[in-house]
């Protein structure tokens, strides 16, 4: 080994040789302890073309030019720092053994030592072991992930090791179906010109078409459609196509791809949605307006089940825009679902959509039309205690005192007092709804309040002068129902009002039975018993063995009538 002045020479040329060499590999030396650890973790398996190799020693006998005790580490940086990470044999790239060729090994000198000459040939390391081919697990991930593994590089001996049709266990996934699924086009074009089946499906049934237009990867669908993928490719249990996935979930971009791709925009899935009924669903107004600019149907009906249109689906999921554009295009505002007779407004209405409801009146909506269960647009309003969608009805002339649901003679007070809507129910009273309108159990909104146990509703009944004496069809007052539902209770807890409320029921109907009491026995004391003195005599007697008092004795002289009637 050389000492003194020649060594410090020989290390400075060694320095200054290995400095030029490596300058071509920029990425090599920088990079070298990032891809070693994320090798080692099994977290990134792609080695870029550049990359180093870990430290090895080289012996004299094997390398020209050194001495048979010197040793040089492959993969010493410019900073003389010594990498010797063990890689797991399961985590080498297939690129590790095409990097090995390319690493320059000092040439041998005329002298002893090693600084290279600078027309010495460089030695290449002999060739090494090839390392295992990654599991699928590997490039799986490398794929999703949209890792650089560059498949297209590899020798072709390990380009035949890979499998790219190779599925998992759990979903069936396969390369190109995650490649897809994530959007990484240049994965994908790889897969492709390597042979992945461009048709495979998913457990779900989905092709790698359906995956790419269900995420709204445009690019990928189109690389997809050049190469030949089926467009019209439905999934296997819903029946949907990569247009319909893609209008459902308001992928514009693709949309507009596929539809100049000629896609089937009548196409019905197993629901019997067109892409037309999924995108004014999800409201979707760009996605609705290429549809309809394409030739969709307006009108079209969803099936025989329910034969919904897109403006009734806009309009109950509460899609101002996408309800504004149909109307406009001239969609059938008071068509009506064919099994229940549902119309755009009703199911508004329903649902409380208010601004929608605006729309539509100001387009002419029928305000009084019934659907199958007899229920008005403001009855519907009623029953969801929806207040400003009410106000609208009513500012559009909607009848408060409408002719009552046939089956049941419910009004829209009784709907929403029987359900505890106070403010609708106050709304209502104060235009001019009739308070103790009744149903077809006898039942007023006040007595269906009682029997909910609504405290606020019952206090705005009796506050507007509600008849609280009114009993249904079995003699059961609101009082009475109160407190068999448990509700007099709360009452008296909450409200000294609702106490004054039972007191003043319970003095009314006691007037009422003492009244009716003492009229009785007035018109049998007047009538003449003369016609039979003996008669007459007897009754006397008994009439005066019994107590007369009027708050006493009520119930006795009124068998005492019966009696001598008989």
């Amino acid at each position: 080994m050389l000492k003194g002045p020649d060594a410090k020479q020989n290390a400075q040329q060694w320095s200054e040789y290995m400095r030029k060499r490596f300058a071509a590999q920029s990425g090599m030396c920088e990079n070298l302890q990032q891809r070693f650890d994320a090798i080692a973790s099994g977290e990134n398996l792609s080695i870029p073309r550049a990359a180093s190799l870990p430290a090895q020693s080289i012996s004299a006998p094997s390398t020209p030019g050194m001495t048979e005790k010197s040793t040089v580490p492959v993969g010493r940086t410019v900073s003389n720092q010594i990498l010797r990470r063990a890689l797991p044999s399961v985590a080498q790239s297939v690129g590790l053994n095409a990097v090995a060729s390319q690493v320059p090994i000092p040439p041998a000198h005329a002298t002893p030592g090693l600084v290279p000459t600078p027309d010495a040939p460089p030695a290449t390391l002999p060739a090494a072991a090839t390392p295992p081919t990654p599991g699928f697990a590997a490039l799986r991930r490398a794929h999703s992930e949209g890792d650089d593994l560059d498949i297209t590089r590899a020798t072709a001996s390990q380009r035949a090791a890979f499998n790219v049709d190779k599925a998992t266990e759990s979903n069936n996934d396969t390369p190109l179906t995650l490649a897809c699924s994530n959007g990484h086009a240049q994965m994908v074009d790889v897969l492709v010109c390597r042979g992945a089946n461009i048709e495979h499906r998913d457990k779900k049934g989905f092709t790698p078409l359906i995956l790419a237009a269900t995420g709204g990867h445009r690019d990928v669908v189109e690389l997809l459609l050049n190469n030949g993928a089926q467009i019209e490719a439905q999934s296997e249990r819903t029946k949907d196509t990569a247009l319909s996935l893609a209008c459902s979930g308001g992928r514009k971009d693709v949309v507009e791809l596929l539809l100049s791709r000629g896609a089937n925009k009548e196409h019905r899935n197993v629901s019997d949605y067109t892409p037309l009924s999924l995108a004014a669903s999800g409201g979707y107004v760009e996605i609705v307006n290429m549809l309809l600019n394409a030739g969709a149907e307006i009108n079209s009906r969803t099936g025989s089940k329910l034969g919904i249109s897109p403006l009734m689906l806009a309009a109950m999921n509460g899609h101002k825009e996408a309800t504004r554009v149909l109307l406009e295009q001239g969609s059938d505002i008071n068509a009506q679902i064919e099994t229940n007779r549902n119309t755009a407004l009703t199911l508004a209405c329903f649902q409380g959509r208010t601004e929608v409801v605006g729309l539509l009146l100001q387009y002419n909506a029928n305000v009084e039309h019934r659907a199958k269960t007899g229920l008005t647009p403001l009855m519907e309003a009623a029953n969801g205690g929806y207040v400003e969608v009410g106000e609208l009805l009513l500012d559009a002339c909607a009848d408060p005192n409408t002719a009552p649901v046939p089956s049941s003679r419910d009004t829209a007070l009784t709907i929403a007092a029987d359900k505890g809507h106070e403010r609708f129910v106050d709304m209502l009273v104060h235009r001019g709804a009739h308070i103790d309108a009744r149903n077809k159990k006898g039942c007023t909104a006040l007595w269906l309040a009682c029997h909910g146990g609504h405290l606020e509703t019952v206090q705005t009944l009796v506050k507007h002068g509600a008849d609280v004496d009114m009993q249904d069809n079995r003699k059961m007052s609101p009082l009475m129902v109160a407190f068999r539902k448990g509700h007099v209770k709360d009452l008296l807890r909450n409200c000294q009002e609702c106490m004054d409320l039972i007191v003043k029921a319970k003095n009314a109907q006691a007037e009422e039975a003492n009244r009716a009491a003492e009229s009785l026995l007035a018109l049998l004391a007047e009538e003449d018993y003369s016609d039979d003195e003996s008669d007459s005599l007897a009754v006397k007697k008994e009439r005066t063995s019994v107590p007369v008092d009027p708050m006493v004795g009520k119930i006795q002289n009124i068998l005492i009538v019966f009696r001598i009637e008989d």
